[in-house]
């Protein structure tokens, strides 16, 4: 397992074409879909899961002359195994690299359909993470970092991973191409979902958003819900700051939790929210954080 250093890392790929690295593999779409493919820039795709399918999650991938980047890889082999049938049906580039945006299942656990000499990428705390993961047949990040690292760098293409801060777990990537002017967020980002905050940051979460809203990316692709611009990143700051004001105001007065959970409810704003059935594990997991660091 290689390391980057502190500093930003670039990775040139100056070595010979190879040949498609990806294997041939059972057939998968006589099944229900597991998602949908959306091409949301030239040569960019975004996997949009299908709600209780066993993709899980969002994912998406990249296609350069140089090969194909990969970000996130489902919950299942099987639904990777799609994934990869989705890259072969439109290039015969290989796959060079598989980026985990962060250690849950959703986004990791296909990572053993991927081929051995594919790399795959997280944050240092994601591999650290996923040593604990029983997955039979998970592969683990064979590459990691701690602030950035650039894929294919030349003057009219590139891509960034990014660590821009904790929020929805301890090592969240995000994938950042300012020549396409879009971002793959991870669950750094859901569109319109209430989120899943059991490992969160909360109010570092909020920090770390405003961090990629600089970013200034009109398409963002979030880990959960539909691709859309940075409204998602507004609207899910606001959601968050609603969160922790109302916790922080409650253990300020201390107002005790089981009447804080009864009694709070969500704005209307938010009320046309998918998740909202992840409302009280919210609104716990604010109110247990603000009455231990106020």
């Amino acid at each position: 397992m290689k390391h980057f250093p502190r500093t930003e890392s670039s990775i040139a790929l100056a070595c010979a074409t190879i040949g498609l690295v990806v294997a041939a593999r059972s057939p998968t779409f006589a099944q229900a879909p597991r998602f949908r493919v959306v091409e949301v820039a030239p040569n960019a795709f975004a996997a949009i899961a299908v709600p209780g399918g066993d993709a899980g999650s969002n994912s998406g991938f990249l296609i350069t002359r140089r090969g194909v980047v990969v970000f996130d890889s489902h919950l299942t082999p099987a639904a990777a195994d799609s994934l990869l049938a989705q890259v072969r049906a439109r290039t015969s580039l290989p796959v060079r690299f598989l980026i985990n945006s962060h250690f849950h299942g959703d986004h990791t656990h296909g990572n053993g359909a991927f081929p051995g000499d594919v790399e795959i990428i997280s944050h240092a705390t994601t591999r650290e993470r996923l040593l604990s993961d029983t997955m039979p047949g998970l592969r683990l990040p064979t590459l990691t970092f701690l602030q950035r690292v650039e894929f294919f760098p030349t003057r009219d293409s590139s891509m960034i991973a990014l660590f821009s801060g904790r929020g929805h777990t301890d090592g969240d990537v995000a994938l950042y191409d300012p020549h396409r002017r879009l971002l793959y967020g991870g669950d750094l980002l859901f569109n319109r979902m209430i989120p899943v905050v059991r490992n969160a940051y909360l109010r570092e979460w909020i920090t770390t958003l405003q961090e990629l809203h600089k970013l200034d990316a009109p398409t963002v692709i979030p880990g959960h819900g539909e691709p859309g611009g940075p409204e998602i990143i507004v609207e899910l700051i606001e959601y968050l700051r609603w969160l922790t004001d109302a916790a922080a105001e409650a253990t300020a007065a201390r107002i005790p939790r089981d009447r804080f959970l009864q009694e709070t409810r969500l704005p209307d704003r938010f009320r046309d929210w998918g998740g909202a059935n992840r409302l009280a594990a919210n609104l716990e997991k604010a109110y247990d954080d603000l009455a231990s660091h106020p």
